[in-house]
Formats: C-alpha cells, sequence, structure tokens
C-alpha cells in the first residue's frame, strides 16, 4: 500500500497503481479516522448540545454509518472534513426535527390547555375529540417497534438511551423512530389532511 500523506496525516490508505479502488479496504480508513477524530468531534458537539438532545455519540454514530454506508471512501478528497461537514449535517438536520416537535408540542398545549379566558365552547371541544381521533390512528397505524418506542418515550417518560437499553436497539434507532413518529404526528394535524 501507497501511503497518502495528504490527508488524515498518514493514516489513509489507497491502493497501489493497478489495484482497483473498490478493492481497498474501508474499515481501517474508518478506525484511523475515528480515533483521530471522534473525540474532538465529540467535544465540538458537546459544546453545541451539551448532553442533547440530540445526544453527540448518536451524531458521530449516524456520521460514520453514513461514511460506511458510503462505500469507497478513497474517492473523498478531505476524508476529516467530509466526516466533520455529514457530523454538522446530521445535527442541523436533528434540531429541525426537534423544532417541529416543540412546535407541534405548543399547538397542543393550546389547543387542549386553553389559557386565560379562554373557554372549550363545543366547537374546540369537537376539534379536539377530532385531532385525538386523527393522532390515535396515525399511532395504531406505525409499526409496532415505533409505536413501542413511542409510548416509553411519551407515556414513560424515559429518555433515548433508556429505551434503547430496555429494547437492545441502538439510541440511533431510537432517536430515529421517534423522529418518524413525530412527522407522521405532525402531517397527522396539519390542516386540509384527510381522515381517510
Amino acid at each position: 500500500m501507497v501511503r497518502d500523506s495528504d490527508t488524515l496525516d498518514g493514516v489513509r490508505e489507497r491502493p497501489e497503481e493497478g489495484q482497483a479502488q473498490s478493492a481497498a479496504p474501508t474499515a481501517p480508513l474508518l478506525s484511523a479516522l475515528y480515533a483521530r477524530h471522534a473525540l474532538a468531534l465529540e467535544r465540538t458537539l458537546r459544546r453545541s448540545v451539551g448532553d442533547g438532545p440530540p445526544e453527540p455519540d448518536d451524531i458521530i454514530q449516524k456520521a460514520f454509518m453514513k461514511l460506511a454506508e458510503r462505500g469507497n471512501l478513497h474517492e473523498i478528497g478531505n476524508l476529516p472534513a467530509f466526516l466533520w461537514r455529514t457530523a454538522q449535517n446530521i445535527l442541523i438536520t436533528e434540531w429541525r426535527a426537534l423544532a417541529a416537535f416543540d412546535k407541534a408540542k405548543k399547538g397542543a398545549e393550546t389547543l387542549f390547555l386553553p389559557t386565560g379566558t379562554d373557554v372549550l365552547d363545543p366547537e374546540r371541544v369537537l376539534l379536539a375529540r377530532n385531532d385525538v381521533q386523527k393522532l390515535s390512528k396515525v399511532v395504531a397505524n406505525m409499526s409496532p417497534q415505533r409505536r413501542k418506542v413511542f409510548h416509553m418515550s411519551r407515556h414513560e417518560g424515559l429518555s433515548n438511551a433508556e429505551i434503547a437499553r430496555r429494547l437492545g436497539l441502538a439510541r440511533s434507532t431510537v432517536a430515529e423512530h421517534l423522529i418518524k413518529a413525530l412527522r407522521e404526528l405532525d402531517s397527522a394535524l396539519r390542516p386540509g389532511e384527510d381522515d381517510t
């Protein structure tokens, strides 16, 4: 193997001339990348989000999973920069999902918990019952695992880490289930959505 000293400070391996790029091993490359950058990436993420949500460990895991799924990493000119940008994009996506959840939660609170001079008139009660029926239908149509994760999070108040531990799942899998569940619920409450 020829060492490529221009990337990853001499850690990145690339095939010798005549070898196919796809034959180059990516596992050693990912291991070296993890050894050099995971701790610094975690520290940077913790400065931004603390312990979460989203949890820094989950973002790092997702970033490395995306790199592993990508396949031939030897085509990437600056692998560390690509890793950091991937983690940043995942963080932004997670923040957007959390913002959508917060917006839906605030909307539900104002719908079900009137404040000040708000009164629960018959029309408002009927609309609330209709929304509850829509949400119940969405939850009933979720996959069993997603429904279980959602129930444990929202009804039992468990953290993603605790749910992952109890169900034997990765925390990122739990987060994905919750994000998708909340998007489905949010979509059901959007004006103009049919009950069909």
